[in-house]
Formats: structure tokens, C-alpha cells, sequence
């Protein structure tokens, strides 16, 4: 699984032809977008396969690909932590009851990577879901605030 997930970092046609026939047959995504949700998908498959002893940070938790990626390793067991900007909606999407640590929900804003310091801190692993919202910057978003995850997770104290 890594070693799809590296080439598929370096060019997204690495993917098995199994996949696109798995993704075709079965999934039938109508949309780059859709593709790229099962992608997210894919990656907390490769999470599973490492096993279930690791934690992982799900940034974005409460978007459409990052709630399912979320709730996907919670249930298989995962140690899961999920960075949100909202605990009401982590209550909606997510279904947490306290929406705090205590159940891995961290309240965090990509733009300040001082606010995700407590997600990373100890994990194992990083699955980035996060997009530009309604009137949200793209480069603060995209580049800059996946620049600020990646940093804020490797420069955190590991497990």
C-alpha cells in the first residue's frame, strides 16, 4: 500500500488498473471530485493495512471526504483524531457527544499551525481532507495551510 500511495504522489496513472476497474464497476464516480474522494478512501485503506496500533489525524474531519475517512477508521478500530474548526458540527457529521479530546475531536485552523499542535502531537499519520470554503483564500488554503499540516506533523513530537 505505501508503495502505491508513493507513486501515486508522483503521478496519479501509477494507480493499479485493478482500482480504475474496482472504482468503475462497483463505484462509478461522476466527477474528478469523486475520484478524488475515493482516493481519500484509499489512503485510510493504507492506513488500515499498516494496523490498527497507529494514530492518525484526519484534518478536515467534517468535510464529505474527511467525515468518511474519519468515521472509516474509527470504526475499524483506528486511534483517530479528527481537526476541526467547529464542534457543533463535528456533532452533526462526526456524532461525537463532547466533540473534545476525550473523544479525539481537536479544534485547530490550518492557517495557525500553533492550533494543530496538540492533533499531531504522538501520531503516526497524516490524512490531509481540507479545502477552501465559501470566501476562503485558495492559497491559504491549499498551499499554505497544507505546507502549515505537513510541518506542524513533522516537527511534533512522535509516538
Amino acid at each position: 500500500a505505501q508503495a502505491i500511495l508513493a507513486q501515486v504522489a508522483q503521478d496519479s496513472r501509477a494507480l493499479p488498473k485493478q482500482f480504475y476497474h474496482f472504482v468503475d464497476i462497483y463505484l462509478k464516480p461522476t466527477s474528478h471530485r469523486g475520484m478524488v474522494h475515493l482516493f481519500v478512501l484509499a489512503a485510510a485503506f493504507a492506513v488500515l493495512v499498516e494496523g490498527a496500533n497507529r494514530t492518525v489525524v484526519v484534518t478536515g474531519a467534517t468535510g464529505r471526504s474527511g467525515s468518511d475517512t474519519y468515521l472509516l477508521l474509527k470504526k475499524a478500530g483506528v486511534n483517530v483524531r479528527g481537526l476541526v474548526r467547529s464542534t457543533s458540527k463535528a456533532k452533526q457529521v462526526l456524532g461525537c457527544s463532547k466533540c473534545d479530546e476525550s473523544e479525539g475531536i481537536f479544534v485547530g485552523d490550518i492557517t495557525k499551525p500553533e492550533s494543530m499542535v496538540p492533533a499531531m502531537t504522538g501520531a503516526d499519520g497524516l490524512v490531509i481532507t481540507t479545502g477552501p470554503s465559501s470566501g476562503e483564500s485558495a492559497k491559504d488554503v491549499i498551499f499554505d495551510g497544507v505546507a502549515n499540516q505537513v510541518s506542524v506533523f513533522l516537527t511534533s513530537p512522535g509516538p
